[in-house]
């Protein structure tokens, strides 16, 4: 057979291998030199179905443009104040929209977490010409805002797991409409939050109504009211601060007030016919009015927070408002109040 034939040594390919090896070796060791760093190699997100899926709301202007959003939460997940989290629940927000304000409702405690005022903006630099933001809590877990309260704390509802009847709500005029958030409790009791909205109003309407209470063992007072206290609204936040305060009428005009803060004794009860309970800044208030039963007592409950504007770090006021009212042993709850 014929031997096969060695191809000739090409010094000029092996010299060409030699210089490109050495270009890949040394070329981090260059990039080094130069100062230059290469952008990291981005991995494929992967899909969580347990993550939670945030609503946006403008973080600049704050207006409440959250529409049927969902908040999803895992099985594992729990919510308190004797309330089970049902299987298969999502938390949902539903936005209102009118000429006068604009504002996001949470199935989470039927909560209101946003609240904008249209037709008022603010004046310092920062947020010039902004619309005025009174609430933004999505994630205060019911600390700020219109809250339902009883005696004992026996229950929280601003953490129940509600379902919702209805969805974005825009109205103009002597229009109305009404959203209603409804919840079971681990004995078997049905509780029913409500809120209707108005066109030309900036108040609305807010029920609650428990048929049979006894199954949650509710006999004692209840409390509803403004909790939390409300955000400076003024170029001078020290100043706005100084106006913060829980007020009411008391019978037909004795004004209450509370404007400072007592760290030893944070809790004042003021007993009485009580027409409404607020708490204020230096230019808006939001009031708390019994409509279907006379309320019987004001209580505050002052303290003090840390805010942050500008860059500045101040401490501000915090004052929480309710009306009390009775609740009488083996009788439906159904009562309403104008917010």
């Amino acid at each position: 057979m014929m031997e096969e034939q060695r191809k000739p040594f090409d010094s000029k390919a092996f010299l060409a291998f030699g210089v490109l090896l050495a270009l890949v070796l040394l070329l981090p060791l260059y990039w080094e030199f130069i100062g230059y760093t290469p952008s990291p190699k981005q991995s494929p997100t992967s899909i969580d179905s347990t993550s939670v899926e945030t609503p946006v709301i403008d973080s600049k202007v704050k207006q409440a443009t959250v529409s049927d959003t969902i908040r999803y939460y895992a099985p594992a997940d729990s919510i308190s104040g004797g309330f089970a989290l049902p299987d298969g629940w999502n938390e949902r927000f539903i936005s209102v929209s009118t000429p006068r304000y604009d504002a996001v409702f949470s199935s989470r405690g039927a909560r209101l977490i946003n609240l904008v005022l249209k037709q008022f903006t603010y004046t310092d630099q920062a947020r010039d010409g902004q619309p005025i933001v009174l609430l933004d809590s999505l994630d205060a877990a019911g600390g700020i805002g219109p809250r339902f309260r009883f005696a004992g704390e026996k229950f929280d509802l601003s953490q129940a797991a509600f379902e919702v009847s209805g969805s974005a709500v825009s109205l103009t005029g002597s229009d109305s409409a009404t959203i209603e958030f409804s919840t079971r409790t681990p004995a078997g009791g049905r509780w029913t939050i409500s809120y209707t909205f108005y066109g030309d109003r900036h108040d609305f309407g807010a029920r609650l109504r428990v048929p049979e209470p006894w199954k949650d063992g509710i006999e004692r007072d209840l409390f509803y009211g403004w909790e939390g206290g409300l955000w400076p609204t003024e170029p001078d936040i020290a100043g706005d601060n100084g106006d913060f305060a829980a007020i009411a009428l008391m019978g037909e005009n004795d004004l209450e007030k509370v404007g400072s803060v007592d760290r030893e004794n944070p809790i004042s009860t003021f007993g009485g016919e009580t027409k409404w309970v607020a708490v204020r800044t230096k230019y808006f208030v939001c009031a708390t009015i019994p409509r279907s039963h006379e309320g019987e007592a004001f209580r505050v409950e002052a303290g003090e927070r840390p805010f942050v504007f500008a860059g500045q770090k101040l401490t501000i006021k915090e004052f929480s408002a309710w009306v009390r009212t009775q609740l009488r042993a083996g009788e439906p709850i159904d009562q309403t109040f104008s917010v």
